[in-house]
C-alpha cells in the first residue's frame, strides 16, 4: 500500500472513531466488518462482534412500540435484499442496561455492474433529542396552561387573542369573544371550602370544553372567570352558544355540591372595525358586569348593552354640580392609606367617560355617587400577592380649577384637579403594605383614567383642603 493510500486510510478510520454516530460495515450476509467507536459506546459492544452477524438479538433490537424483533425478521437482512436506503426507528438495550431510542439508516455497498457488496449501518442516539423534546414540551405546558382546569392560562390568552384578530380580518371574517364567570363562586369556597371550589372549576372548565368547538379557543383568565375565542363567528351566533353553555351548566347535578347544579354569567361581544384586542375584551367583560348586576344565569350581548352610569353621570354631568373652589373639596372622613393629587388638561365630559369605563373595567361597586365625587369598592384577583386579598376602598374627587388659583400658575393647561384616595376595606397588613396596596392601585387607576406622574401634583400647604 502507497504512502498517500496509508495516510487515506488513516484519515478514515480517524473520522470513522471520533464521529458520535455508531458505524458498521457489514457483508453482503449480514457479518460485522468495522464496528466503531461510536457503536461501541452506544451498545456497550465492544470489538469481540467483528465477525458476527448484525441480528436484533445482538441488539435486544425493539421497534418504535417497544416490542422485541426476532432474528426471523432481520430488518438488516431484508434491507441487504431490497438493495435500497432505508431510516427506521428502533429501541436498542444500551450500555446502562437501559432502552435507547435510535435512527437506524442502512445505505447499500453497490459496485460495478449493479452488484451489492454490502451495506454501511448508521445509528444515532436520539434519546438526549427526545428527553430535551420532553422537557420543552413541559416548559410550553407550564407557560400556556392553568394547572388546575387544564385549559389555556391569561398569558396564553392575551398571546392568542392578537393572532386571532389579526386572522380574521385578513380574510374578513366574524370573530368573537365571550367572557363567563360562575356565580356567587365565593359561596360555594365560604360553604364547602376551597378545595370544592377548585373542583367546581374543574368541572365548570370541563362543561366549556365538552361544548365548544374544536376550532375554538378557551382559556382561564383569572379565578373563576373564564374566555372563549368563537373563530368565524357572529355575536349572534356566539350568544346562541353561550346561552348552550348556560342551560347545560345550570341542568349540571354536582356531586361535589350534593347534587346541587352551580349557574354561570356570560358577556359576548364581536369584533369591531375599530377593535382591538383590549377593546374587545373590556365590552365583552363589560356585558359580563352587566349579565351579573342583571340577576346572573343570563347572556348579555355587547351590542344591545346599555351602562349602567346613572349614578355617576348624575353626580359629575354639569359644570354646576363641580366645585370651583378646591379648599372646599369634600374632606376625606378617613386617613387614607394612599393618596394624589392630579391637575389634568381634560375637560369634565372626557373624564366623565374615563371614570365610566374604568368603573367597567376593574367590576368596580358603586358606593356613594354625588356632587362632583365618587366613592367605588374594588376587589383584586391577583392571587399572587397577599395586598389583594381584601377591597380596597377608592375615592375619586374632582374640582374645576380656577384660573386665578396657584394650581393654574404651576399647570396652565390643567382643567380639572383630581384627587384619589384608597384605603383597605379591612386594615389587614400593615401600614407599610395598604400604603404599597393603595399606591399600586392608584397607579392601575391611572392608566385607565389616562393620568400619570406628569400630571401630578405636590400636596403642600397650597393646595390642601
Amino acid at each position: 500500500m502507497s504512502t498517500a493510500e496509508n495516510i487515506t486510510q488513516y484519515f478514515f478510520n480517524a473520522l470513522l472513531e471520533n464521529i458520535p454516530e455508531g458505524v458498521v460495515f457489514l457483508d453482503t450476509s449480514c457479518r460485522i466488518h468495522v464496528w466503531n467507536a461510536g457503536a461501541r459506546h452506544l451498545t456497550g459492544l465492544g470489538s469481540a462482534v467483528i465477525g458476527r452477524r448484525l441480528e436484533p438479538s445482538l441488539l435486544k433490537l425493539k421497534d418504535a412500540e417497544r416490542f422485541p424483533i426476532s432474528d426471523s425478521a432481520n430488518p438488516f437482512e431484508l434491507w441487504m435484499a431490497q438493495r435500497i436506503p432505508a431510516t427506521q426507528k428502533f429501541f436498542i438495550s444500551g450500555r446502562s442496561g437501559r432502552d435507547a431510542q435510535v435512527d437506524v439508516s442502512f445505505f447499500p455497498v453497490i459496485a460495478k455492474a449493479n452488484r451489492i457488496i454490502g451495506g454501511i449501518a448508521m445509528f444515532r442516539d436520539t434519546s438526549i433529542q427526545v428527553e430535551l423534546q420532553r422537557q420543552l414540551n413541559d416548559l410550553y405546558t407550564i407557560a400556556t396552561i392553568d394547572p388546575l382546569t387544564q385549559v389555556a392560562n391569561r398569558a396564553e390568552f392575551e398571546r392568542i387573542l392578537g393572532e386571532y384578530i389579526e386572522a380574521h380580518r385578513a380574510v374578513g371574517l366574524h370573530c368573537s369573544i365571550i367572557v363567563c364567570d360562575i356565580d356567587f363562586f365565593k359561596k360555594i369556597n365560604d360553604n364547602f371550602g376551597h378545595h370544592i371550589g377548585d373542583q367546581a372549576l374543574i368541572r365548570f372548565a370541563s362543561m366549556l370544553k365538552q361544548v365548544i368547538r374544536p376550532h375554538d379557543f378557551i382559556a382561564r383568565f383569572g379565578g373563576e372567570e373564564f374566555v372563549i375565542l368563537c373563530a368565524n363567528c357572529a355575536e349572534g351566533t356566539a350568544a346562541q352558544r353561550a346561552d348552550d353553555i348556560r342551560k347545560v351548566v345550570e341542568s349540571t347535578p354536582l356531586a361535589i355540591l350534593y347534587g346541587k347544579s352551580i349557574t354561570a354569567s356570560f358577556g359576548v361581544a364581536e369584533l369591531l372595525p375599530d377593535d382591538d384586542a383590549t377593546s374587545l375584551f373590556v365590552r365583552a367583560d363589560q356585558a359580563l358586569l352587566q349579565a351579573k348586576n342583571s340577576g346572573r344565569n343570563c347572556v348579555i350581548r355587547a351590542s344591545t348593552m346599555k351602562p349602567d352610569t346613572d349614578a355617576i353621570s348624575k353626580s359629575v354631568n354639569t359644570k354646576a354640580e363641580i366645585h370651583t373652589d378646591l379648599a372646599q373639596m369634600r374632606p376625606l372622613p378617613y386617613q387614607p392609606a394612599a393618596f394624589k393629587l392630579f391637575a389634568i388638561p381634560t375637560i369634565l365630559p372626557i373624564f366623565i367617560e374615563r371614570m365610566k369605563s374604568t368603573v367597567f373595567e376593574f367590576k368596580a361597586k358603586v358606593l356613594h355617587a354625588s356632587e362632583g365625587s365618587l366613592s367605588i369598592q374594588v376587589r383584586q384577583n391577583d392571587e399572587s400577592s397577599r395586598l389583594w386579598q381584601s377591597a380596597l376602598l377608592v375615592d375619586i374627587d374632582i374640582a374645576e380649577i380656577e384660573k386665578s388659583s396657584s394650581v393654574a400658575q404651576d399647570h396652565p393647561e390643567a382643567k380639572l384637579m383630581v384627587r384619589i384616595a384608597v384605603r383597605p376595606q379591612k386594615r389587614l397588613f400593615g401600614s407599610a403594605n395598604d400604603r404599597a396596596a393603595g399606591e399600586a392601585m392608584i397607579r392601575k387607576l391611572g392608566q385607565y383614567l389616562q393620568i400619570d406622574n406628569r400630571n401630578e401634583v405636590t400636596p403642600d400647604a397650597r393646595y390642601h383642603n
